[in-house]
């Protein structure tokens, strides 16, 4: 295309020259004086141009300002052209300084059309290896590995990327839950007094696989949940750098609703699951530290029901060992019956003073926290 605008150029000027003919110009002929071609026909930049008889080779200067045209070396022409198509391509056409020729305009156009399409068709790939990627590494978090399919794709549709650095808050205990946070490379230090009991303190780390704030889930499944987001039941601080993925309150709670109206036994099947099975993977920290301390709640009350259990026994056993010295001398008689008042008050002081000492240890909370709540799925949205 280069080539036929400067035949154009050259055809115009020969036209206006007196005894020119545009045969003489051809290869092998060489006939005739064609040196003022040259001279009618400068290879100016568009910019350059001040006189209307200044012909215009628009976004072709380049290729015949570098005597491209030229040459007979293919491997010279060929890596120049590319050269030049990819660089138009990858820029969309915008350094293309056309002239008024609408051929050449036409072909501009095509080289903007392409770039786009290309850059699209890239965009577009990688958008979806970074789907798949995310999805991918969402899999590794088993809250997810037994959610439905549906549900699961419109969490990612809402999923945003965050990233905390190492030392900074994310949650602190009382202040309200602004989003549900995926782990997906980092530590995280959870901890929680369970409202400033005293001696009481619960401290987790979490990694790759984990999630927090846990209370948005349960607050956007309870269809009768206040517009105020819940209360933080931990103090979440990053220990490391911290890369994951969050679900703010209004893109759960709209999934939630949507979902609770569709899949609404479905939906509390699987939060009954997610509860339930695999407690040391499924379990949020909330439910894990109610069952820590119920679990210690009640070992508590067997181990005080086997001492007390223990501490009868012994004094029924010992009327009967007295019964048997029948035949013993005075001096032994005597000394048994001290014995067995000995024994009676030690025992007496031991049942006196154990339950207190066991039950009110100062290192565990006195009183056993709160089952935590469960959305009630029955209410349904009108």
């Amino acid at each position: 295309m280069a080539i036929e605008r400067k035949e154009r150029c050259w055809r115009m000027a020969c036209g206006d020259h007196n005894g020119c003919k545009l045969d003489d110009v051809y290869c092998g002929v060489g006939r005739g004086n064609t040196s003022f071609l040259n001279s009618s026909c400068p290879l100016l930049e568009p910019d350059d141009i001040k006189s209307p008889a200044d012909f215009d080779f628009g976004m072709f200067v380049d290729a015949l300002k570098s005597h491209v045209a030229q040459h007979t070396d293919f491997t010279r022409k060929f890596f120049n052209c590319f050269w030049w198509g990819w660089r138009n391509l990858s820029s969309l056409g915008q350094n293309l300084n056309t002239s008024n020729s609408v051929g050449e305009i036409i072909f501009a156009l095509f080289i903007s059309i392409t770039g786009l399409v290309l850059v699209a068709s890239v965009i577009s790939s990688s958008i979806q290896q970074f789907v798949q990627s995310v999805a991918g590494r969402l899999e590794e978090v088993p809250l997810f590995e037994i959610i439905d399919e549906q549900l699961l794709d419109a969490m990612y549709s809402c999923l945003k990327p965050v990233l905390y650095g190492a030392n900074s808050s994310i949650f602190r205990e009382g202040d309200p839950v602004d989003e549900m946070l995926f782990i997906m490379k980092g530590s995280i230090l959870s901890t929680t007094t369970h409202g400033g009991t005293t001696g009481f303190f619960n401290s987790v780390y979490l990694k790759a696989g984990d999630f927090c704030g846990e209370e948005l889930l349960t607050w956007a499944l309870d269809a009768d949940s206040s517009s105020n987001l819940p209360l933080s039941t931990r103090t979440v601080r990053a220990s490391t750098n911290v890369d994951a993925f969050c679900l703010t309150p209004d893109d759960l709670k709209c999934i939630m609703s949507q979902f609770r109206r569709v899949h609404g036994k479905q939906l509390q099947h699987t939060y009954r699951q997610v509860q339930r099975s695999s407690f040391h993977r499924f379990y949020s920290q909330q439910w894990r530290r109610w069952g820590a301390c119920f679990i210690q709640a009640a070992w508590r009350r067997y181990y005080r029901r086997k001492i007390e259990k223990l501490l009868q026994e012994a004094e029924d056993r010992l009327p009967n060992l007295l019964a048997k010295e029948g035949s013993g001398s005075l001096p032994s008689l005597a000394a048994t019956v001290y014995a067995s008042r000995f024994t009676t008050n030690m025992l007496g002081n031991i049942r006196r003073n154990h339950p207190r000492n066991t039950i009110s240890s100062p290192k565990l909370p006195p009183l056993l926290l709160l089952k935590p709540a469960e959305p009630d799925f029955s209410v349904e949205n009108p």
